[in-house]
């Protein structure tokens, strides 16, 4: 099952990556899954919704989304995660630090996240 796809909504296009409780090996076909979709886009063009909904933050989890973060950074123009409680929200405080991302906001729920999306 891909863990990555472009969806509509409200007639704008989201690349969805599903994290939902995944481990390392299904972050890295997320990873994979979503690279093509996002590095096929213009610069600042890619809206992205995360789904992070019940996954383990691991050092090594914590390491790949840095990774994964800091390279699609020129692509994206604005990504909203959805799922995210405790360490997540740390690990994702420290992915904003270390990757100078200013495009990335932590939402609710997945309407509250997509809704955010379709608004810009």
């Amino acid at each position: 099952m891909a863990r990555a796809e472009v969806i509509t909504y409200k007639s704008k296009k989201v690349v969805h990556i599903d994290l939902s409780k995944a481990a390392l090996t299904d972050i890295e076909q997320a990873i994979a899954d979503a690279s093509p979709l996002i590095y096929g886009g213009q610069d600042k063009s890619v809206l992205c919704w995360v789904n992070t909904e019940g996954t383990s933050m691991t050092m090594e989890v914590s390491d790949k989304l840095k990774s994964f973060t800091l390279k699609n950074k020129p692509y994206i123009k604005m990504t909203a995660i959805s799922g995210m409680a405790g360490v997540q929200k740390v690990v994702l405080s420290s992915i904003i630090m270390l990757t100078k991302r200013d495009n990335l906001v932590l939402k609710n729920s997945r309407d509250e996240a997509l809704d955010f999306l379709a608004g810009l």
